[in-house]
């Protein structure tokens, strides 16, 4: 699983013109995680990829504590809807308002 750390890892080997194989040596990251965070990379994005990798570790406990039964709060909830809101909502401007406004926490 690709992590923050790998993803550093990988940027920095990029920054000194490291390919895919060694990136995929040096971090341990399959070789299309290296060619996702390539594709990051080329496009400026890399910010991006960290909260996305971020949000896939929340939606990851949540989905454990679920699992367990321990049920989510409404208060946890608000939270997790507002990081999954700032995480896209540059990534998917495009989409309807009305997304947006249902991952909006209530007043």
């Amino acid at each position: 699983m690709l992590t923050n750390e790998a993803i550093k890892a990988a940027v920095e080997l990029y920054d000194l013109g490291s390919t895919h194989f060694c990136v995929q040596e040096e971090t341990g990251i399959s070789r299309e995680e290296a060619e996702l965070v390539a594709q990051f990379y080329d496009a400026g994005e890399t910010e991006q990829l960290y909260r996305e990798v971020a949000l896939a570790g929340v939606l990851e406990i949540t989905a454990r504590t679920l699992r367990r039964g321990e049920g989510v709060d409404e208060i946890a909830l608000d939270d997790l809807l507002r990081e999954i809101r700032y995480v896209f909502l540059k990534k998917f401007s495009h989409a309807p308002q009305w997304v947006f406004k249902r991952l909006a926490p209530r007043d």
